[in-house]
């Protein structure tokens, strides 16, 4: 789905922007594979839950060869919006993660 580089860049500065620093590196590779998995799970639930039968059915059936172009068809073909749903729900996430860092740092803790 995302780049694991990208992802840690994108934590690096939302967490900068909102005033967390001096965040060690370690804790932000940390924080972005939560990130990453975590979002993973909500675009798949999301997606799934818009999928037919037919469509669930196939889907099983990608799933089990492994193959990235197969599943990157089968993406292009069923699910029209997936790259949409996984902007929107990333950006949803980081902006979820900006608060809660603004939060951190109005608290006084760092």
């Amino acid at each position: 789905m995302h780049d694991t580089s990208t992802t840690t860049e994108q934590i690096r500065a939302v967490l900068t922007n909102n005033g967390l620093r001096d965040v060690p590196e370690g804790e932000v590779q940390e924080l972005a594979a939560r990130f990453q998995s975590d979002l993973e799970r909500a675009v798949g639930a999301e997606l799934l839950c818009g999928l037919s039968d037919e469509q669930m059915v196939e889907l099983d059936k990608v799933v089990g060869t492994d193959d990235d172009t197969v599943m990157s068809e089968f993406i292009s073909r069923g699910i029209p919006h997936y790259r949409d749903t996984v902007h929107r729900l990333t950006a949803e996430a980081l902006t979820e993660l900006a608060a809660a860092a603004r939060v951190f740092v109005e608290g006084g803790v760092r």
